[in-house]
């Protein structure tokens, strides 16, 4: 709808405008990931370079370290119990739509269907609800703040081994970082597990944080094909 593509264009002025955010080619952030109900807490780190790869590492006390990346062909991922994979179906999908570098500025083809709900209560926020239907098929649920125009918050569902599981997720805590506002602290609920991903550096095309390589084993696997 008109109102919905308003709302994803107030999205980008709040975050720095069009200009702030094609003026960057690549991104570096490190964290923390925990999980409070496991007493779990993990070092994050995550890489993104323009237009569509992404590689995330992550390490879990007393298990090692878990990776995962899109190359804009290629999802994968290793960590110590599967070793390495190649993402197939909904997971490619979802990998290939996370890896978008200007994700918020491509709302117009990102989503297939979009519809505002209207202003709804969002924790201790007013939002406008908006109800997107991405180009697969997926549905998603979208909040953003009434009076900074932020994205606060979504809803959608996941396909996990369990089946369809609901996904919420809340964004705040925004600082500003090269011109670009982003959230510094990421709530998800899936089902009754919380995980909180707060991050202490955000880093845009910095020379020292290229993009690694992918793993040895993710490579043979990709020269198998």
């Amino acid at each position: 709808t008109g109102l919905g593509l308003s709302i994803c264009k107030q999205l980008v002025e709040a975050m720095g405008g069009e200009a702030a955010l094609r003026g960057h080619k690549s991104q570096y952030a490190r964290g923390t990931l925990s999980i409070p109900a496991q007493g779990l807490v993990m070092s994050l780190e995550l890489w993104a370079e323009a237009p569509d790869r992404i590689s995330t590492s992550m390490e879990m006390p007393g298990l090692g370290l878990f990776r995962s990346g899109y190359d804009g062909a290629v999802a994968w991922g290793e960590d110590p119990m599967s070793g390495a994979t190649l993402q197939e179906g909904e997971a490619l999908i979802q990998a290939r739509r996370e890896s978008d570098f200007y994700g918020d500025l491509n709302y117009a083809t990102r989503y297939a269907q979009m519809q505002t709900i209207g202003l709804v209560p969002w924790g201790s926020y007013t939002a406008y609800q908006v109800n997107v239907v991405t180009p697969e098929g997926q549905k998603e649920t979208l909040f953003f703040d009434k009076e900074t125009g932020l994205h606060i918050g979504s809803e959608q569902l996941v396909e996990t081994d369990m089946g369809p599981v609901p996904l919420r997720g809340t964004y705040d805590q925004h600082q500003v970082f090269g011109g670009v506002t982003l959230p510094t602290r990421c709530v998800e609920a899936t089902g009754p597990i919380e995980s909180i991903i707060t991050f202490e550096t955000i880093v845009f095309d910095g020379p020292d944080f290229a993009l690694p390589a992918k793993p040895e084993t993710v490579q043979a696997l990709i020269d198998e094909q």
